[in-house]
């Protein structure tokens, strides 16, 4: 097996940018699927966060391992928090600042461990409990009324 990584990669870097070139394509697939410039901004969000919980845990290795929330992946996100504050959903203004609001949390709610009393306070099991938490967070976090976090909760597509 280490024969066949070195055939393809010139060294541990070049496998690396490989990783994170591909996990960027996968977030950008996802900002698209999530709907962050046509759904309404509350759908996207919940969508978009059910989706990068998926690629998480699926990526587990490469996302530890890589930076890889391009220009791209970022400008996406500020989308999305803008036509959030747009919509009366949050208060704060600064996109980016949403944003790693958004990814600091979204850090701490998949590092909880899965026997966390605030986990178990929701009531679901499995991703759809650290997307409730987090979604429910980021929005009270951002100024989101109660009222705007009850839709959300309720808009979840199937997965």
């Amino acid at each position: 097996a280490r024969a066949t990584v070195h055939r393809r990669f010139a060294s541990r870097a070049a496998l690396l940018d490989a990783l994170a070139e591909q996990l960027s394509r996968r977030y950008l697939l996802g900002l698209a699927e999530a709907g962050v410039e046509t759904a309404p901004p509350l759908v996207a969000l919940l969508r978009v966060t059910e989706i990068v919980f998926d690629l998480k845990l699926s990526h587990r290795f490469a996302v530890q391992l890589t930076a890889a929330f391009t220009p791209a992946v970022l400008d996406g996100l500020d989308l999305l928090f803008a036509r959030l504050h747009a919509e009366g959903a949050i208060t704060a203004v600064e996109p980016a600042w949403c944003r790693r609001v958004y990814l600091a949390l979204m850090h701490e709610v998949h590092e909880l461990p899965a026997d966390s009393a605030t986990l178990a306070s929701t009531g679901a099991d499995g991703v759809a409990t650290r997307v409730d938490l987090l979604v429910r967070t980021v929005l009270g976090a951002l100024g989101g009324s109660d009222d705007m976090t009850r839709p959300a909760s309720s808009a979840r597509s199937p997965s």
